[in-house]
């Protein structure tokens, strides 16, 4: 089912941009519009933490979106619409238990276990949305961009990785974990985000307004990122 939507995502924004391309020739180039391809990498972590919880500073995700770039007349202001994939990396120092009623809870790793790495990853397809200001929009090599939006997603991947000492006997024998689909992870996020910068290069921020677990599945968990956004023409 889901898989079926992403489809249909990917074929509403493809008659949308060829929408935008007859609107503009309709309204004589009134809208000037363009496509390009933007790639986000962002350090990611969460506005509340399970006490005792060590969320590491290398954490990461990228967002690859193609976005549809259209200016309203001759000003300075217009808007973006797209289309992304966005992975994020939440690595920490706590086992990640799920319920036989499917609610996560974390449990801190003790100190007697020896791991090289415990995270949670999600992967969303989203759509964005912008709305955003350049002093030099005939010139946007050149110019200062300001951007504030909101995108939502549906969640396409979610797995637990854990290597290290096996803390089920507690033996110091190497235990490689993978838990996938991970029922208790949101199902879909949306949230606000932030652009600023020169040229193909900005400051990225993004605060999600939905939890990173269902309600009653687990902390109430608001991710956020914060990184750099590369624009390829």
């Amino acid at each position: 089912m889901k898989y079926l939507l992403i489809i249909s995502l990917f074929l509403l924004f493809a008659t949308f941009s060829f929408a935008q391309d007859e609107v503009s020739d309709l309204l004589n180039s009134d809208l000037k519009d363009k496509n390009y391809f933007s790639m986000d990498i962002t350090w990611n972590t969460w506005d509340r933490r399970p006490i005792g919880l060590d969320l590491k500073a290398y954490s990461r995700g990228y967002n690859f979106s193609f976005v549809h770039d259209f200016q309203i007349g001759q000003s300075k202001f217009g808007a973006t619409v797209g289309l992304g994939i966005g992975t994020n990396n939440y690595y920490h120092d706590a086992f990640l238990s799920i319920s036989n009623n499917d609610s996560a809870s974390f449990y801190k790793i003790p100190d007697s276990i020896s791991f090289k790495g415990t995270k949670l990853a999600t992967t969303y397809v989203d759509i964005p949305l912008e709305f955003r200001f350049k002093t030099k929009a005939d010139e946007p090599s050149k110019s200062v961009n300001i951007a504030i939006g909101f995108k939502a997603g549906i969640l396409v991947s979610s797995m637990v990785k854990y290597k290290g000492f096996d803390y089920l006997t507690n033996s110091t024998n190497q235990l490689k974990v993978k838990f996938k689909d991970i029922t208790a992870v949101n199902k879909y996020r949306y949230g606000i985000t932030f652009r600023a910068g020169y040229s193909k290069i900005n400051f990225f921020g993004y605060y999600a307004l939905s939890t990173l677990f269902t309600k009653n599945k687990g902390l109430s968990i608001h991710p956020f990122s914060l990184g750099l956004t590369l624009t390829l023409p």
